[in-house]
């Protein structure tokens, strides 16, 4: 048969439109009057073991819409391929929908008591006009192994663990002791196991565990938790061991543990407590020595007493420490947050809690996570808190006298509340029963303070109770200040020079012809009532108001020199005198020759810390009743504490 160019395409036309018209199903043409549409096309259900339950299984829901132009009329829903018996099927068949109609749906579950293996199947959905849609399934059924008459399961731990580093000279307060799980898996009792520790083929005491339930355990018994951890006293080096759990039936269980114990970091601040001492150390670990009274060293309730430093928990990022008489506060700084914490004794609400139990180990203040100082006094705290890019001041503990600044005149205030509505305070200092602050307003730096006025220790008349932050004198340079037990420190910037100036009580408590010198203005026994400059040295970097005594550091043509100044009851002065020459040192006097002084800081009871930069190391002098200079008796003259 033969065609002419023009039949020959019409002809192709009408054979290629018939070929596309009987090879699409109606699911799939938009133009076809009969359609539809389902909501999905294929579904896994989650795999479960044998024997699971109804109500173990999540159904599938499956909608169906009229995507035609037409109704669809009656539609049958069946499982037409695969092991059809093993899904249920519900709300089927479906009745018409009519064009633009609301969808129906009907839904499929694997049925209940399927055998271990794989089971799929095809859901087709049908009816008049061609209309034809599917949905494959599938469900996996995980064989479970019948119990063994023996068998243990470990569980807390995986293929090994390791421990957070260690710090040489750790104690029981940094470890922190794996637990892990023992659970008898099989049908009878385990009867006896035993746990090894294990290195290099040979046994190994760098690990102990404790609590090992060695009778062993009982068929469906609770599971048990036995814990290893660390050996005290690890030398600088990388330990590690395999633990073993066995038993006579019971084939054995393994996990690795390993722990890094590394160099004590070198100290970067000393702070000088009432007989107790601390340390921040690069890391910002926290370390303490001398008296633990109350618990305020921070090192649990059963040191009573530590001749050497001795890490203060696990916890690292200290960034500040302030020790007054019975307690301790601290900030660390954590992933961006600086959190306060509080310890020791808990009357008058010092710590800042609800409650006046005594904390022995450093405990969070609140939630608050802006503190960026604080300041311990006799019976009561400050703190400064950056609210908002504004620096306020909040006060607790006891209100006898306004040492708290809170206007009230007695009573306790049992959590940190904000003093006035000031803002701008940049450093706060607590006393035995009065404080001192620096606030920052419109780029002067102003002096106040607040509390008993009994010795001009206010530096301002008359004598009483000042019971919210008034500003001490005009000036507005102040740099720094340091409150002693009834007396004050500070500095000025005045014309590029940092002077020292000082006020308040000149010899109370020690009655010495011409005073005890705690002022540095020499031969005085009255109260200073107003800022009076000491000496006229511009150099003076740090100082630190003790109990009787002060120290300081001053910057020399590059040297950093150590003073002292004050009575040398036992030694404080650290010049060397006698145990018993209890004179005073009237003006601010050089120790030694040493120019390489970082920190200085004087307790306000008897006893100072500085750190040296060679090493750098901490020096200690005066009385060492409680070991807050570590071993040995009382030092009249710095002394090497670590």
């Amino acid at each position: 048969m033969r065609f002419g160019t023009r039949k020959w395409v019409a002809f192709a036309a009408a054979a290629i439109a018939a070929a596309v018209l009987s090879g699409c199903p109606s699911s799939n043409r938009s133009d076809l009057r009969h359609a539809i549409t389902l909501s999905v096309t294929s579904h896994v259900f989650p795999a479960l073991n044998e024997g699971y339950s109804a109500g173990d299984l999540a159904p599938l829901s499956v909608t169906v819409s009229n995507t035609g132009t037409r109704p669809t009329g009656e539609l049958s829903v069946a499982v037409t391929a695969g092991a059809a018996d093993d899904f249920v099927l519900t709300g089927a068949p479906l009745a018409s929908i009519e064009e633009g109609g609301e969808p129906r749906s009907f839904s499929v579950v694997p049925r209940v008591g399927l055998p271990a293996g794989n089971h799929s199947a095809t859901v087709t959905v049908s009816g008049a006009e061609g209309i034809n849609a599917q949905v494959a399934l599938s469900f996996a059924v995980n064989e479970v192994q019948p119990a063994p008459e023996h068998g243990i399961e470990v569980t807390g731990v995986g293929a090994s663990h390791a421990f957070d580093p260690l710090i040489a000279g750790y104690g029981e307060l940094q470890l922190a002791p794996l637990s892990v799980t023992l659970s008898n898996i099989g049908t009878l009792a385990t009867g006896a196991l035993s746990v090894t520790v294990t290195a290099g083929g040979a046994d190994s005491a760098d690990f102990v565990v404790t609590g090992f339930p060695a009778a062993g355990i009982e068929a469906e018994a609770a599971p048990v938790t036995f814990a290893v951890a660390p050996r005290i006293g690890l030398g600088i080096a990388a330990h590690s061991a395999t633990v073993t759990v066995s038993g006579e039936n019971i084939d054995g269980a393994s996990f690795g543990v390993s722990v890094e114990v590394v160099a004590v970091p070198p100290v970067t601040r000393a702070i000088a407590g009432p007989t107790i001492s601390f340390a921040i150390r690069e890391g910002g670990s926290l370390w303490a020595w001398g008296s633990n009274v109350h618990g305020r060293g921070g090192l649990g309730g059963l040191v009573f007493e530590q001749v050497s430093p001795m890490q203060v928990g696990r916890q690292g990022g200290w960034v500040h420490v302030s020790a007054r008489n019975l307690h301790t506060l601290g900030i660390r700084e954590v992933g961006g947050e600086r959190l306060l914490y509080s310890w020791g004794n808990g009357a008058d609400g010092r710590l800042g809690r609800e409650d006046a139990q005594t904390i022995a180990v450093p405990t969070r203040v609140g939630e608050h996570a802006d503190w960026l100082h604080a300041s311990a006094g006799d019976d009561f705290s400050l703190g400064i808190r950056e609210e908002g890019g504004e620096r306020r001041l909040y006060a607790w503990g006891s209100n006898a006298g306004g040492r708290t600044g809170l206007g009230i005149g007695s009573g306790t205030q049992v959590t940190p509340t904000r003093v006035g509505d000031d803002t701008g305070w940049e450093y706060v200092s607590a006393g035995f029963n009065f404080a001192v602050g620096i606030r920052v307003e419109g780029g002067e730096r102003r002096l106040y303070a607040w509390g008993q006025n009994f010795h001009g220790n206010l530096g301002f008349a008359p004598a009483g109770d000042q019971l919210v932050p008034a500003r001490v004198g005009g000036e507005t340079d102040w740099a720094a200040v340091s409150a002693g037990a009834s007396f004050v420190l500070g500095i000025r910037e005045v014309g590029g020079e940092r002077r020292l100036f000082s006020w308040g009580d000149a010899q109370v408590g020690t009655d010495l012809p011409g005073g005890d010198g705690r002022l540095g203005l020499g031969a005085l026994t009255g109260d200073v009532h107003e800022p009076t400059r000491v000496g006229d040295a511009g150099d003076w970097d740090i100082v630190s108001a003790g109990n009787e005594f002060a120290s300081g550091i001053r910057v020399v043509g590059g040297e950093r020199r150590l003073y002292t100044w004050g009575w040398n009851w036992e030694g404080r002065s650290g010049h060397g005198l006698s145990i018993d020459d209890h004179g005073a040192i009237l003006v601010p006097t050089r120790i030694g020759d040493a120019a390489d002084w970082v920190t200085v800081s004087s307790s306000s009871q008897n006893h100072s810390l500085g750190i040296r930069a060679e090493g750098p190391a901490i020096w200690g002098w005066g009385t060492n009743e409680s070991s807050q200079l570590g071993a040995g008796g009382d030092a009249v003259a710095p002394r090497l504490v670590e």
